[in-house]
């Protein structure tokens, strides 16, 4: 994990935390979420040079180039890239299949980050998201529009956070977990790794690893095994 601070302060008015010499990218994912990280990325100068999948996979919008995974060239593979895909298991599919050194992360330009946060590399914030004081961000995280991560909040790689989720402060997080929609973390509170939890919940309490959980307050519905793959 690395810490953001100077190149954020260096690029603080377009609101993105990338060497300023990066002005193309490349998003791997073709889908909804591919298409909100353009946006976010347009608006912080950055142009998306092609978007990849594989090959059997087609994005919904024709304007940008796509190139299938099998087709990739050693050229391609040198661009920056991020990794545009909600489901923790497909997201960490493609990294593997992508192993560049490049990865960047992508931040909407009114997303609020404090000074001694700490976010990896490949992470997409959305717009309107708050991430407080001391919170740390694994690497190929995704933070849905309108989500607050209060202090101290640490959250593991490959996770999805859904749109208006709120995490209390001091929550962990773990790796590869989904928190839906909405959603409520109490402060303090422990997520186990590859949990899926429901949109709307109330999380009062521990939840322990690979679990579905849902309800208000939430409640373990079933065991569930590896990755997260679908959303």
């Amino acid at each position: 994990m690395r810490n953001t601070l100077e190149t954020y302060n260096q690029t603080k008015s377009t609101g993105r935390l990338n060497p300023v010499e990066y002005d193309k990218i490349a998003l791997l994912g073709a889908g909804g979420q591919a298409r909100e990280t353009r946006e976010y990325a347009n608006r912080c100068g950055l142009e998306v040079s092609f978007w990849t999948a594989h090959g059997n996979y087609r994005p919904q919008d024709s304007a940008t180039k796509f190139v299938a995974l099998e087709d990739l060239s050693i050229e391609d593979h040198a661009i920056p890239a991020i990794c545009c895909v909600g489901a923790p298991g497909l997201k960490c599919e493609l990294i593997e299949t992508i192993k560049s050194d490049r990865y960047i992360s992508v931040i909407a330009p009114n997303a609020y980050i404090a000074q001694d946060a700490t976010i990896g590399v490949g992470v997409t914030v959305a717009p309107q998201v708050s991430i407080t004081s001391g919170a740390k961000i694994g690497s190929h995280v995704l933070i849905n529009a309108g989500a607050t991560i209060s202090h101290d909040v640490n959250i593991g790689d490959f996770s999805t956070i859904g749109p208006g989720v709120h995490i209390g402060g001091n929550a962990t997080i773990g790796k590869g977990v989904v928190i839906g929609i909405g959603a409520v973390i109490k402060q303090g509170v422990k997520i186990g790794d590859h949990t899926y939890i429901g949109a709307n919940s109330l999380v009062l309490n521990d939840l322990e690893n690979y679990v579905l959980a849902y309800g208000t307050p939430a409640k373990v519905q079933s065991k569930r095994q590896g990755w997260i793959d679908e959303l």
